[in-house]
């Protein structure tokens, strides 16, 4: 058996030592927040999402609530790609959702980073169809980010011509919100 120099041992080790310290140092890169476009949403509203320290060229998805396939109530909304620099940047069109705050999340594809932006705040909405209409015309109005399982009790107008509030008679006279905060009703405009 050959026994190794001690001598032979140490100028190995330095010389190991010396050729790991000439390496060039990699930087490791996590995704990093960047910016919303708007903190206080409603629904169907697009805002922007951009972020930095993505790896270069990779994929980055945004979700909405949760870092899942899209369910109905959260999940991934849409995906971008990233700029050499690191950086990306995509719109997403915002959910139905309850009344009040919600997250946003942003996943590097490439290394499973994972970042939450600062809570978003979704306040209530009205769509009217037809948006305009004569006396007696039927409207449907849906709303969007009310609570969950509510009676919509109290619906008014601002009528220009009185100039006051008055109100208006839904049919369904009461409708419901759904999981989501969504109800649906219509009215006939008023002379």
């Amino acid at each position: 058996k050959r026994k190794m120099n001690s001598k032979k041992a140490i100028t190995l080790l330095v010389l190991a030592t010396l050729i790991m310290s000439m390496l060039p140092l990699v930087p490791v890169k996590a995704i990093a927040p960047g910016t919303l476009s708007d903190f206080n949403v409603v629904y169907d509203q697009t805002i922007t999402v951009d972020g930095t320290g993505v790896t270069a060229g990779a994929t980055v998805e945004v979700y909405w609530d949760a870092v899942q396939p899209w369910d109905g109530e959260g999940g991934k909304l849409n995906s971008s790609k990233a700029k050499a620099s690191g950086s990306w940047e995509c719109e997403i069109d915002i959910p139905e959702g309850l009344i009040g705050d919600h997250y946003i999340w942003a996943r590097d594809i490439s290394t499973g980073d994972t970042i939450v932006f600062p809570m978003v705040t979704m306040d209530p909405s009205l769509d009217f169809d037809p948006s305009s209409g004569l006396p007696n015309d039927d409207v449907d109005v849906t709303g969007y980010g009310f609570g969950e399982e509510l009676e919509i009790t109290d619906f008014e107008w601002y009528n220009t011509i009185t100039v006051a509030w008055e109100p208006i008679t839904l049919s369904p006279s009461s409708p419901d919100t759904d999981e989501l905060g969504t109800w649906t009703g219509s009215w006939d405009v008023p002379s």
